[in-house]
């Protein structure tokens, strides 16, 4: 099978295998991409087409050879890069200089980091400094290890396992470690997780509800709102969810308060004024603290809201049909290539109400959520 697809009204939202891609189709590309899953010949797709569709046949062929070239030009383009993979060389490791050794306490447990160098711990420290404990390294559940080789950024875990990643990916680097300490902070695997999002994750009465939006739009500052009036923060940042119950997990790293930020939040949280002064010219972002280190249980989600600051509008909450909004989605979601995930992210992302909220008065946004969080 070269496709998994579920119909949603009269579009195909279709994963094409061959090219890892989603896409929305309608009649009659959608029968043309099964014909040419099932290996039929060019003259019997476009009999098909023509018989099907009430198409004249030199109309039929023409838009056979248009979706057909398209399918192509997907498939062509497309090269699986493996980013992030196993490393089996042990020997640099042994011969390793660590810059620093830090511990976090995270729900009961202790997790020893050594970082090689100052850019290392820069990209993870930071967010659970507030975690950090001083207990002596026999005292460490789990251990992460990271450090540079060559063009590469190696993490080990427990002494064990080992992936690389190209020290130009950063953002990937980090992914890999947040999974990693996902699976010890919940005693599960790499196969346990449909995907992840960067989104915030907030609770509140019975329902949990993902913000997403790209970097910089103001996610975490209204997460730290939500925080200050009562609701919980399950995640900042990044959100994982699980494939079997497609619930969202709990991830201690802090808050992120960047810039213009630290000074909205400064009234909701003090402690911001005096973290402000004492930052160095070069550095706006602090981080505020999510949980004392035991987390919350995981939960399922009960809307997916996408948040835009907009200075002319007071507040406006708007209910949106999830095909219309599954791109700007897919930007934010991170999902393994697999025909098993494909399958299970359709049926749960068709099943949970997605909205935009547009908003310049963060008091009235607030207030207008409360019918989400209690569905």
């Amino acid at each position: 099978m070269s496709y998994i697809y579920r119909k949603i009204e009269d579009t195909y939202v279709v994963w094409y295998t061959p090219a890892n891609r989603y896409m929305q189709l309608q009649e009659p590309a959608f029968r043309i991409l099964e014909d040419r899953s099932n290996e039929l010949t060019d003259s019997q797709i476009v009999g098909n087409c023509a018989y099907q569709f009430k198409l004249e046949k030199g109309e039929a062929q023409r838009f056979v050879m248009e979706v057909t070239d398209q399918l192509q030009s997907l498939t062509s383009n497309y090269t699986e890069v493996n980013i992030v993979s196993p490393f089996d060389d042990t020997i640099h490791y042994a011969h390793q200089k660590w810059f620093t050794a830090r511990y976090y306490l995270i729900n009961g447990m202790n997790f020893r980091f050594r970082y090689s160098h100052p850019a290392l711990e820069e990209m993870i420290h930071p967010g659970f400094e507030y975690l950090e404990n001083k207990l002596p390294q026999s005292k460490a559940i789990h251990t992460f290890d990271l450090y540079y080789w060559d063009e590469l950024a190696i993490l080990q875990t427990d002494g064990q396992n080992r992936w690389k990643c190209p020290s130009s990916e950063p953002e990937h680097f980090v992914g890999l470690v947040f999974m990693q300490m996902m699976n010890c902070i919940h005693h599960l695997t790499d196969a346990h997780w449909m995907g992840a999002v960067h989104a915030s994750a907030v609770s509140g009465g019975n329902g949990t509800v993902l913000f997403t939006a790209p970097s910089g739009s103001g996610k975490s500052t209204f997460a730290a709102m939500l925080m200050n009036k009562g609701y919980q923060v399950l995640s900042d940042d990044f959100s994982p969810i699980s494939l079997n119950q497609s619930k969202v997990f709990p991830f201690p790293e802090g808050i992120s308060v960047k810039n213009r930020s630290l000074y909205i939040l400064q009234s909701y949280f003090p402690s911001l004024a005096k973290k402000e002064i004492s930052l160095p010219y070069d550095i706006k972002e602090v981080f505020l603290p999510l949980t004392t280190g035991e987390l919350p249980p995981p939960a399922p989600v009960s809307a997916i809201v996408f948040l835009q600051y907009n200075p002319y509008v007071e507040v406006e909450l708007k209910k949106v049909p999830n095909l219309e909004v599954m791109d700007l989605f897919l930007q934010q979601l991170w999902l393994p290539p697999t025909d098993e995930v494909a399958s299970r992210f359709m049926d749960w992302y068709f099943q949970i109400p997605c909205y935009t909220l547009a908003y310049s008065n963060n008091a009235k946004a607030i207030n207008s959520l409360s019918k989400l969080f209690n569905p």
